[in-house]
Order: C-alpha cells, then sequence, then structure tokens
C-alpha cells in the first residue's frame, strides 16, 4: 500500500523548561516561552502514520542563582530560539496518539542575559547567542476529537532533545547548558 496523505495540523501553544548549566559548581533556571507548529501526517498502515513537521520554538529561562562567567559578570537568562524540521511515527489508540520523532534543529539569534557587577551597580545586558544546528529528538503523546466530518481539535505534549552543545557562539558553545523543554499546544487538523 502507497502513503497516502491523512490529515494536515496547524497548531499553537506554551512551552515550559528547565536548564541546567555546570559554570560556577551547577544551576538550575526554569521559565516560560511559545511555540508554533505545522504537521501532515500520511497514513502507511493501520493505527500507523508518518508525520513530517516544521515548528518554530522559542524557550527562556531564569536562574534561580546567579552563575559566575568572571569574577564580574554571571548569568541570570538564558533564551533558545529554533526552527524543528522533523519526521516521526505516529500511532494511535481511539483518540490517543503517540509519536516519536527526529529531525534537523535550525539555529536562530538568541539572547544570554548577562549580570555585570561595577562598583555600587550592576548592569544587566543581553549578549547575542547563536542557538546551533543540529539533530535532535522527540517524543509527544496527543489527543485528538471529531467535531466536524473532516476536522478535529487536537493537543499534544511534546520534549526534544538536541544531540549537541545548545549554543554555537563563541564563549558559549562549551556544554555549559543543558535544556529540557515541555511543549504544549492546541490546534485544528482537517483530515482528508
Amino acid at each position: 500500500m502507497a502513503a497516502e496523505i491523512k490529515s494536515l495540523s496547524l497548531e499553537n501553544g506554551l512551552s515550559g523548561s528547565l536548564a541546567f548549566t555546570d559554570l560556577d559548581g551547577g544551576h538550575i533556571g526554569a521559565g516560560t516561552g511559545y511555540q508554533l507548529s505545522l504537521y501532515s501526517t500520511w497514513n502507511i498502515k493501520k493505527d500507523w502514520d508518518l508525520s513530517i513537521s516544521v515548528q518554530k520554538v522559542v524557550l527562556e529561562q531564569s536562574l534561580y542563582t546567579r552563575a559566575d562567567l568572571s569574577s564580574t559578570d554571571s548569568v541570570e537568562h538564558l533564551q533558545q530560539k529554533w526552527t524543528l524540521v522533523g519526521v516521526g511515527a505516529q500511532w494511535s489508540e481511539d483518540f490517543w496518539f503517540y509519536e516519536y520523532q527526529g529531525g534537523i534543529a535550525i539555529g536562530d539569534n538568541s539572547q544570554i542575559g548577562i549580570d555585570t557587577e561595577s562598583g555600587t551597580a550592576n548592569t544587566r545586558t543581553n549578549a547575542s547567542a547563536r542557538t546551533t544546528n543540529f539533530f535532535y529528538v522527540g517524543a509527544s503523546i496527543g489527543y485528538q476529537k471529531e467535531f466536524n466530518k473532516n476536522w478535529n481539535i487536537i493537543s499534544r505534549l511534546q520534549s526534544f532533545f538536541i544531540l549537541n552543545t545548545i549554543y554555537k557562539t563563541d564563549g558559549y558553545d562549551d556544554n555549559y547548558f543543558t535544556v529540557l523543554p515541555f511543549l504544549f499546544s492546541v490546534g485544528a487538523e482537517y483530515n482528508y
């Protein structure tokens, strides 16, 4: 049986993430962000589908304690932006679906919030830091409910992991930062 297009969905939502850094003995942070996704699903065989997706993801975290870069500079805030282009294997049971995914994470200009001590005053600046281009792996669980002959409401909880350093900008390209995102989206799915 040849693969046939099954559905097309547009999803929008929020993201939450944890950040870990080994700077200055190790620190942790958390924060929110947003994401927008476009999915195309192709039927391969009964209950198994192939998905192709493009996602725009923005993650932000504030560190709970200062992570020192030098005697005067410390990291307080992290931001990561990526475009994820992926392929996944998806299977469904009733209204629920599960997916494993892999693909390319395309980096974008992001920021790292630096706090600089100078005498009695502290200065906060946002240093430009580009996220890395590399492979990622991910998994998701979702729920879809028909509300019309050709339309479903769809929601998805997803996480992914970049298989490389987070930033590729000099000075931030060591394995200082690890990010664990959780993406929640709701959208509409059109069934062909």
